[in-house]
Formats: C-alpha cells, sequence, structure tokens
C-alpha cells in the first residue's frame, strides 16, 4: 500500500485547501495520475499518484486544511508496479 501524500514546498510549512477529490475508491490511477486538486495563498496544484494501481481509501473533502506532508489517500498498488520500485 503507497501513501499519496501533499509535497512539501520549500522549507516553510504551510497548510494547503483541499479544492477538489479527483479519485474515488476502486478507481484504477497510473503513475502520475492526478488524484487532489488543492491550493494554497500562493499557487493551485495537483497532487498526484506516484504507483500505479486501485485508490482504496481517500482521506480527504474539499475545503479540509492539510499540512504538508499530510497523506490524502493511499493506493494498493499493482504487482508490477511494486516489483520495480
Amino acid at each position: 500500500m503507497k501513501e499519496v501524500r501533499v509535497p512539501k514546498f520549500g522549507m516553510s510549512a504551510v497548510d494547503v485547501e483541499i479544492l477538489e477529490v479527483l479519485v474515488q475508491p476502486g478507481d484504477r490511477v497510473e503513475v502520475g495520475t492526478p488524484v487532489i486538486e488543492a491550493g494554497s495563498d500562493k499557487v493551485d496544484f495537483e497532487i498526484e499518484s506516484e504507483v500505479a494501481g486501485i485508490i482504496v481509501e481517500v482521506l480527504v473533502e474539499p475545503g479540509q486544511t492539510c499540512a504538508m506532508g499530510a497523506i490524502v489517500a493511499r493506493v494498493d498498488q499493482d504487482d508490477s508496479a511494486a516489483m520495480t520500485e
């Protein structure tokens, strides 16, 4: 199981707002598939899956505030993807 996290930008700890959840549990994702759309006071961005697999859990909802590094979803990796890491 791979965790999808809010990326860390720079040295300062900045909270981000979840703008939109782009996947639901059961959805298939590939490497680079946008999972969450989020924003800070400076920029809006997409949080992407780092692995191929199936979304098993989404831990956030629109309007929620999260810290950098927070877990926003979990992906059950494909066996073939896990072997290439």
